[in-house]
Order: structure tokens, then sequence, then C-alpha cells
């Protein structure tokens, strides 16, 4: 879901807090033609946490995530 959607529906913060969030909100969506079931017809989508792994090599915006949490936890 875009943010300018997500912003204009719910005052949540538009960082990883948003996953905590109770946010049962569907959203009208069109997915690219190759997934979509049929083309042009729009889908429904509710915002939920990527089931991502952690990066065996991390990115440098992971990196970067990852040192701001280790100082935080380190004030």
């Amino acid at each position: 879901v875009p943010a300018e959607k997500l912003q204009n529906e719910t005052d949540a913060k538009l960082d990883d807090e948003i996953y905590e969030e109770d946010l049962d909100i569907e959203f009208e969506v069109h997915l690219p033609e190759e997934y979509a079931e049929e083309e042009n017809d729009p889908v429904y989508a509710t915002v939920g946490e990527v089931p991502f792994k952690e990066s065996v090599n991390p990115s440098a915006r992971e990196q970067a995530k990852l040192s701001a949490a280790q100082e935080a936890n380190d004030d």
C-alpha cells in the first residue's frame, strides 16, 4: 500500500511501529498485470508485516538501521 494512501486513512507512524498498530483497513490496489487475476481489476489489501529474514549480507540501509538500534540500546 503506498504510504500516501496509508497516511490519508490513519495517523499511525510510517515506520516499523506500524506493525504494532491494529489497522483493519482495506485498500483497493492494482497489481502488475502478471499478478492480476483479471486485467485492470483491483484487489483488496491490508497492511501486514513483510516476512523477510535477516540478510546474510545487509545493505547499507539495513546496516544503518542496525547501528541506530545498537546505539539506542547503548544509551
